[in-house]
């Protein structure tokens, strides 16, 4: 084997390296700096156990048991929170003696360079570039700002780096736009104020009160819901969606189009987050596999049905290390970038899926992929996420039930209930458009794929053609000259494996293909009888 694939595990996401067998402890870690910009002389490296990775730079990887498929945890000795989760994205507190912008250059400064105009990175293909809108004026050249780098000689920042990020951006990446509030603190590193404190998170519902007799009794200005303003969010939580499966994609547009794309389909998306180096403190998620659980479709939509082994999905990516990262779906309407009932659905799964920021803010990372068709007869993905706002109004049963796919409304309370006032343009509104809470992702498919999973040719589930226990036989003397962790690299085969023998052998073999070894004999002799 001329080359290895070790694998990254940080705070910003999983990365793989790529590099000759016979390289030496130096030459990874240059890679790893080169990958995440971080310093190599303050990266340290541990393994699974938890050990520290022992050697000097000239050690061989073979000799440290760093060999192909190997797992490794980066930490850095650097106490900059921002570095461990990708390039800095603002200014860095500085000494009182370094020379500083003021607020009013550095607001406008930080306004120049929010105002991007593409959504798609330039080391991707792009697909969901909103060309329709207008180029924007040329932009004034902004001064050299190297001089507020505070990392070594190996490493970048925003401050050396600005001409690389993605221009065009409608929305800042959350640690970008936390770092550039917090770079506007001019208190002690002990000190708060608002500025350091993340978003206030939204609460709807009558807060509890101990001066008064609950509601409908009474009611006061402390425990009132809190009036919902509609304003667009400037931030978000996952910057770019890749398409690294792009087979599993096309399989699903091609199976969707059979019926002359009427009967819509959907399907949810495992894979992982990594740090995307094209924004600045960017967040990508990477597609692995779509699990498609049953469903009923027609030509305005589809609904999935309760389907008890779908569960079955959700293990088999826990044992080859991959989650729950979104959902994608078909749809040939036109008329909206998200209609009113998945802007609702997407807030609901936002809602279920979501991890604690190190700030304390609650933040989701589930992405909503639509495919849509195109004049040419393809279908084209448009990537988004629903904003911090829409998931509470859905949360706290703000929303009801809309007679049009164009419009959000404001659900009639009972008697006993009191639902906030929503501001919508200065003036109370009872219904409302959804764009207010769309929040554009950019979308597109890698030049070169780096799929963990290498094969998708297997029977769908729960589509027309259900597999069998052939299809496997026949599947696994395919690749009968591959690896047995290789040839098992198929989540389609994994669910069918799970449905056809058992769940405990499917997980069993997920975590072979996680670890690259090799499957136990006897299981593969129970899937050849």
């Amino acid at each position: 084997m001329a080359d290895i694939v070790v694998r990254i595990y940080s705070k910003s996401g999983r990365s793989r390296i790529t590099l000759p067998v016979s390289s030496t402890l130096s030459s990874l870690k240059e890679q790893i700096s080169t990958h995440l910009l971080v310093p190599s002389e303050k990266i340290i490296l541990t393994y699974e156990s938890g050990k520290r990775v022992q050697g000097t730079g000239s050690s061989k990887l073979k000799d440290l048991q760093i060999v192909n498929g190997t797992i490794l945890n980066l930490q850095s000795e650097a106490q900059i929170p921002i570095m461990e989760s990708g390039p800095p994205s603002g200014p860095m507190p500085l000494p009182e003696l370094a020379p500083q912008l003021s607020t009013e250059e550095h607001e406008k400064e930080t306004k120049e360079q929010h105002i991007r105009k593409c959504t798609h990175g330039p080391g991707t293909r792009c697909i969901n570039c909103f060309a329709q809108e207008k180029p924007s004026e040329d932009k004034k050249k902004t001064e050299d700002n190297t001089w507020l780098c505070r990392h070594g000689p190996e490493a970048k920042c925003v401050n050396c780096l600005k001409d690389n990020f993605v221009a065009g951006i409608k929305h800042d990446s959350y640690d970008h736009f936390m770092a550039a509030r917090m770079a506007k603190c001019q208190h002690q590193g002990d000190s708060k104020c608002a500025n350091c404190l993340p978003p206030a998170e939204a609460n709807y519902k009558i807060k509890e009160c101990t001066k008064h007799a609950p509601w409908p009794a009474s009611i006061c200005n402390s425990c009132m819901p809190t009036t919902a303003v509609l304003a667009r969010q400037p931030y978000r939580h996952v910057d770019y969606v890749e398409l690294m499966n792009v087979r599993d994609v096309t399989e699903l547009v091609r199976y969707w189009q059979q019926n002359h794309s009427m009967e819509q389909r959907g399907g949810f998306m495992y894979g992982y987050y990594a740090h995307d180096p094209n924004y600045p403190d960017g967040v990508r998620a990477v597609l692995e596999a779509i699990y498609e659980p049953m469903q009923y479709g027609d030509t305005n939509g589809f609904q999935f049905l309760d389907d008890p082994m779908s569960i079955y999905a959700d293990m088999i990516a826990e044992n080859l290390n991959l989650e729950k990262i979104g959902w994608i779906f078909t749809s040939i309407n036109h008329d909206a970038f998200l209609s009113s009932y998945e802007i609702r659905q997407a807030a609901r799964y936002q809602q279920e899926f979501f991890a604690v920021h190190p700030s304390g803010y609650k933040v989701s990372k589930f992405v909503t992929v639509v495919l849509k068709p195109t004049d040419d007869g393809n279908a084209m993905p448009e990537a988004y996420m629903v904003s911090d706002q829409a998931q509470a109004l859905e949360r706290d049963k703000v929303f009801g039930e809309p007679e049009s796919r164009r419009r959000l409304v404001k659900r009639k309370p009972n008697d006993k209930e009191l639902l906030p006032t929503i501001m919508c343009e200065n003036k109370p509104a009872e219904e409302f458009q959804p764009e207010w809470f769309i929040v554009s992702l950019g979308c597109g498919m890698p030049k070169k794929s780096l799929l963990f999973l290498e094969h998708s040719d297997f029977p769908v589930w729960n589509r027309a053609k259900v597999p069998t226990k052939l299809d496997i036989k026949q599947y696994l003397q395919k690749y009968r000259n591959e690896p047995t962790y290789k040839k098992f690299s198929n989540f389609h085969l994994l669910i069918a494996i799970a449905h056809i023998v058992d769940i405990d052998s499917a997980c069993e073999i997920a975590l072979c293909v996680q670890h690259q070894k090799e499957v136990p004999r006897n299981i593969i002799d129970i899937l050849n009888s």
